[in-house]
């Protein structure tokens, strides 16, 4: 095999799966090139069902070894341009691990987010992506318009990181306030955003999640659900009265509570999870 065509499948040993505009990204070549390459190989598959290509699981473990020899500058160079192409492409969780492996948190910050195409990728395998991104906000100098920053408050309360979702939010909240880039009304939106989180973490004292919504039910009442949307409504709870029940012989009072806080996040979030 050629010299230049290893290379190629060294590259292409970092991913499991990938299109041809990641790969020709990846190496630096035409759409064109990387497409001779690819279809020339016995050792490439391509899915035609998610429009993807993979390796030979055997030859790919072999050639991470070569990949692994690359100087890590060069590497980091490499997954900071595909995290870049991720990104473009709106595929922003593939961007962010490329972003942690190239250790540039900073972009991370910076790129297009979106929570409810987080979400799915909440799980234990990709935790310490996601830890090392809440770690690095506080020593990264530019936070971008704070909205994947905001994202990890939330994903690091679902990881049970509670004291390091706090530390964020009310680091956040300072950020916010100082930051001169931002005007009046963009610092009352984000404000009132982690405001809005706030509530949600503490869902299990309702009373005090009810007032931090009204407080901001008339300055905000629509934008937060964009927060929402894709996370399902109680965490996917069958029973809203087994999630939010905290104190025996209050069953009444507090079912009567959550009727009248309800309209408050039907406001905010555009009707999510009306009907419970």
């Amino acid at each position: 095999m050629p010299a230049d065509e290893k290379m190629f499948l060294v590259k292409m040993s970092a991913f499991e799966s990938f299109t041809l505009a990641q790969a020709a990204a990846w190496n630096d070549m035409s759409m064109e090139l990387a497409k001779s390459y690819i279809e020339d190989n016995i050792f490439v598959r391509y899915n035609s069902i998610d429009r993807v290509y993979s390796m030979n699981p055997l030859i790919r473990k072999y050639l991470e070894k070569d990949f692994n020899d690359i100087p890590v500058a060069e590497r980091n160079s490499m997954f900071s341009s595909v995290g870049d192409l991720y990104n473009e492409t709106g595929n922003f969780f593939e961007a962010v691990s490329c972003y942690h492996r190239a250790g540039v948190y900073q972009k991370m910050f910076t790129a297009k987010s979106d929570l409810n195409r987080l979400f799915p990728y909440v799980i234990k395998a990709n935790k310490p992506v996601f830890l090392a991104a809440a770690h690095n906000y506080f020593k990264i100098a530019d936070k971008g318009d704070y909205e994947f920053a905001i994202a990890l408050v939330i994903i690091m309360f679902l990881y049970n990181e509670n004291p390091l979702s706090k530390e964020l939010m009310e680091t956040m909240k300072s950020d916010i306030e100082a930051d001169e880039s931002l005007s009046e009304s963009q610092r009352d939106s984000k404000i009132a955003d982690l405001t809005y989180v706030d509530a949600f973490l503490h869902f299990g004292e309702y009373s005090r999640g009810g007032r931090k919504l009204d407080s901001i039910i008339n300055k905000k009442p629509r934008s937060s659900g964009r927060l929402y949307d894709g996370i399902p409504f109680g965490y996917g709870t069958p029973s809203m009265l087994m999630l939010y029940h905290n104190e025996p012989g209050r069953a009444d009072s507090e079912i009567k509570f959550m009727e009248d806080i309800a309209p408050l996040y039907y406001r905010l979030t555009d009707g999510h999870g009306k009907g419970f």
